[in-house]
């Protein structure tokens, strides 16, 4: 049995023809159609989660792990708004989502009636494309069109590159009318993508560059694993002009280059930075966490900057650019790496000098260091398995995250599209869903607390390991600069609490451990990451909300020379 609504019949053909294999439900009366529609097929899988900011985010990392698109469905009103978080980190971190919002019928728009606002277009600028169906369909050319707009959403998700799209479903009564029938055939518009491509003089152009300059510098956002990007950047990083610049985010394999920026720019003498300032900048990858490698390029522009994506969007983020190249960026490296040679500079030297100085000292520091958060993440990054997938938090954590050495068979992963509090647990509790590693996602208590919702539901998986850094606040307001200046920071911006979220943890059934000190810490990680518990497992570390931040100023201090005791 399935709705009646014909509308929703094709909408389920096409998306089965489509190969989408997942819908997460927030339950609802409006969308009653939707899921009397899809609630009992068998090839697709379905969920029911209420919470409909937690539940677009548990989609988020569904999609994120299977690299396929993840079906939304909710009921109208200000339901369909909860869903823009997730919706806005899907967009900028171009991960395929299909929001099918159930809604009123068009004319009761804006005539009082219960559960109704404007939501034809919802998500703005935030959305790959956002299309609204008819209400009804009643004849040939109502279909093809129809079918037509679900096909070009579908198809929107993927190309250029990937994104969310949004599907608007006015619905009138009666809405639980069921008929006994099978789907209807659909029509399907098909995308063949070609290939990227350089062309010759294109090749010869870039590789030229290259090899005429001293100073190139190849800097890696946010990305997944791309074995092919790997071996290109790994033979092009021991160019003597080459340096390559990446994060735990970037997710590269390879050790030529430089992967903790931060503490490497520490190391250098501000009075140095125009000698180790490229000549030309090369970028890839969405989001940089550090503010620091922004601030260096910003104040120290290279003559040329080329952005590689095949995406529209080509931010001009260090305020350089000059060049955008729409292609991806494996192929794109794999294209000139025939052509580029090796130079008689030491431009290359000079960083892993740096490089490896500024990891001797993060090693002596470490040693002596006082247990905060920094001494916590140590702790965690030499407890944890390698073969295992990391999600970091926002503000502090992720930060935290970026000054210690990863392990190549380590995937990271974090919501820095939006760089939001919200819904960083959510996504890793979808993404572990699908997975058959240990998932860890390490947050702060705030963080914890805002997302707890991600806990009720009942797709929380045995391989998931939950850390909460609790530091009695957001301790990235004693960090950065400005907020401990003002007389309201700890009422204003880091919300000074002495609250535990052993409760919440044990209310959803979790199991739960907690430490204070480095010995506890290290006693308890070893149990913490194995697989003897019969479900996820919560582990919350309390530090100090004063000396926490206190030691990583200490740190920076020391990498930069400007303090030999500590």
């Amino acid at each position: 049995m399935i709705s009646d609504k014909k509308g929703i019949q094709y909408l389920a053909a096409i998306m089965k023809a489509k190969g989408i294999k997942d819908l997460v439900i927030s339950p609802g009366s409006r969308n009653a159609p939707v899921i009397n529609t899809f609630a009992s097929q068998d090839w697709i899988n379905t969920y029911s989660i209420v919470d409909e900011r937690s539940a677009a985010f548990f989609a988020l990392g569904l999609a994120l792990k299977t690299d396929r698109i993840v079906a939304l469905s909710c009921t109208s009103g200000t339901a369909a708004l909860n869903y823009a978080p997730a919706v806005t980190e899907a967009f900028y971190q171009k991960i395929p989502l299909l929001i099918l919002t159930a809604d009123r019928p068009v004319e009761m728009i804006d005539q009082a009636d219960g559960q109704t606002i404007r939501q034809k277009d919802l998500y703005g600028k935030h959305i790959r494309k956002s299309i609204e169906l008819s209400q009804s369909l009643h004849n040939e050319e109502d279909i093809w069109y129809n079918n037509r707009l679900i096909n070009e959403a579908l198809n929107a998700s993927l190309y250029p590159v990937k994104g969310p799209v949004h599907i608007n479903l006015p619905f009138r009564e009666p809405l639980y009318d069921l008929v006994d029938a099978k789907l209807p055939d659909a029509k399907i518009i098909d995308q063949i993508i070609p290939d990227d491509q350089l062309t010759g003089s294109q090749q010869e152009q870039i590789s030229s560059m290259i090899n005429q300059s001293e100073k190139v510098m190849i800097l890696g956002g946010q990305s997944m694993k791309d074995h092919h990007l790997d071996q290109s950047l790994g033979k092009i990083s021991r160019l003597k002009q080459v340096i390559v610049l990446s994060e735990t985010n970037t997710n590269l394999e390879n050790s030529h280059g430089v992967c903790c920026i931060d503490r490497t720019l520490a190391a250098i003498p501000e009075e140095n930075h125009a000698s180790f300032a490229p000549d030309i900048l090369i970028t890839f990858g969405d989001a940089i966490v550090s503010k620091k490698i922004k601030a260096f390029l910003r104040n120290n522009p290279p003559a040329e900057h080329l952005h590689i994506s095949p995406d529209l969007y080509h931010p001009d983020t260090y305020q350089c650019l000059s060049r955008s190249i729409f292609i991806k960026p494996a192929n794109f490296f794999e294209q000139i790496l025939p052509e580029v040679k090796n130079g008689k500079s030491d431009y290359h030297r000079a960083w892993t000098e740096k490089r490896d100085e500024a990891h001797r000292k993060h090693l002596a520091f470490l040693d002596s260091c006082n247990f905060s958060d920094l001494k916590a993440f140590e702790a965690i990054f030499n407890t944890m398995p390698t073969d295992a997938d990391l999600h970091l938090g926002n503000s502090s954590p992720v930060r935290y995250g970026q000054l210690f050495r990863h392990h190549p068979e380590t995937l990271h992963l974090s919501n820095r599209g939006t760089s939001g509090i919200d819904g960083s647990l959510s996504t890793a509790v979808g993404y572990a869903f699908a997975s058959e590693r240990l998932s860890t996602v390490v947050l702060g208590e705030l963080a914890f607390m805002y997302d707890s919702n991600a806990l009720w539901n009942n797709y929380v998986p045995e391989n998931l390991r939950i850390i909460v850094i609790n530091n009695g606040g957001g301790n990235i307001f004693r960090i950065i600069a400005g907020p401990a200046c003002t007389d309201h920071l700890e009422k204003f911006y880091e919300t000074k609490h002495e609250k535990s979220v052993e409760g919440i943890v044990k209310a959803f059934g979790l199991h739960y451990d907690s430490v204070k000190s480095d010995d506890e810490l290290e006693q308890a990680l070893g149990s913490f990451f194995s697989r003897d518990f019969s479900g996820a497992a919560v582990l919350e570390i309390f530090t100090d909300r004063k000396k926490s931040p206190a030691e990583l100023k200490k740190y920076f201090a020391f990498l930069s020379g400007k303090t030999m005791k500590f």
